[in-house]
């Protein structure tokens, strides 16, 4: 998977599973991308090279929501909501 907003990312990147969004952060922290999935979807999310957090929510191969955050508030706003969405 390309992530958009980082170079070279052609080669495969390791991505680990969150549950909530404290782990997701401390997931991004570490320099990985981060993954949930439940039975009605799943969410990626990483950080870009300019230091923004990208976000998406995809169910079926189609993307539902797609965006770009700058403070860890606002990532964490859209954890809360998108965590419940895909239960």
């Amino acid at each position: 998977m390309e992530l958009v907003g980082l170079a070279n990312t052609a080669e495969i990147r390791e991505c680990k599973i969150f549950r909530s969004p404290t782990a997701c952060l401390n997931i991004l922290r570490q320099g990985f991308a981060a993954t949930a999935a439940d039975d009605n979807g799943a969410l990626n999310v990483w950080a870009d090279n300019d230091g923004k957090y990208r976000v998406e929510a995809q169910r079926h191969y189609s993307t539902l929501d797609s965006r770009i955050y700058s403070t860890q508030l606002q990532l964490r706003r859209w954890l809360k909501r998108w965590l419940r969405v895909i239960k």
